[in-house]
């Protein structure tokens, strides 16, 4: 359930906006003359819908202030105009959707939806990929032999760089971590980790 403010002056559209998201999603409006910058600092909201029409002054430029005072909370903005120049410049300063008027409750409803989906599903990415730079981190490994002290300064030195490596040892000591520690600290740490166990895959295919 996630809370909404609207930038929307116009009775006809505020009272549509109520019975798409009422009661499910908290919903207030930010008039005109409202102060943005007191509201998204005071009160917690998960999304914005800006109206363009009911912007003041350069509706871009304001859209423009809710990206840099809230970077990670998305913008569907709405306008009566639905000029390609209009949509393009809008998803060019962050919106993460238009939808042009007039709209159904349903239709905007899913915009919205569909917008706190993806930020939700980001939120969970980015959790996962720092809970991943914790496990996968070559200060945490506890290492008193020289031997393998020695293993982890070369293999902090090899995360920075291409090099193809190769590792060899028995079961259970430890390839897959260190293998994670190389990934996760190197710049691919963004990308996918794949981990294939070849010995599961047939002779022929392998090939």
């Amino acid at each position: 359930m996630g809370s909404i403010l609207a930038v929307e002056n116009q009775k006809r559209w505020r009272e549509v906006l109520s019975r798409g998201f009422e009661p499910d999603h908290p919903l207030e409006f930010l008039s005109p003359e409202g102060d943005l910058e007191h509201r998204l600092s005071s009160r917690h909201h998960d999304l914005v819908i800006l109206d363009l029409q009911a912007a003041p002054g350069d509706p871009f430029r304001f859209l423009s202030r809710i990206r840099t005072l809230r970077p990670h909370m998305p913008v569907v903005v709405t306008s009566e105009t639905e000029e390609t120049e209009i949509v393009v410049r809008a998803i060019k300063e962050g919106a993460f959707d238009f939808v042009g008027k007039p709209y159904s409750a349903a239709k905007i409803r899913l915009a919205v939806d569909r917008a706190l989906d993806t930020k939700s599903l980001r939120g969970e990415i980015d959790y996962l990929r720092h809970e991943q730079d914790v496990i996968y981190d070559f200060d945490r490994i506890i290492a008193e032999s020289p031997n393998m002290k020695a293993v982890i300064r070369s293999l902090k030195k090899f995360a920075e760089t291409d090099a193809t490596i190769l590792m060899t040892g028995e079961t259970g000591t430890g390839k897959s971590f260190l293998s994670g520690s190389i990934h996760f600290n190197g710049h691919r740490r963004h990308k996918p980790f794949v981990k294939i166990n070849c010995s599961n895959i047939p002779e022929t295919l392998l090939e």
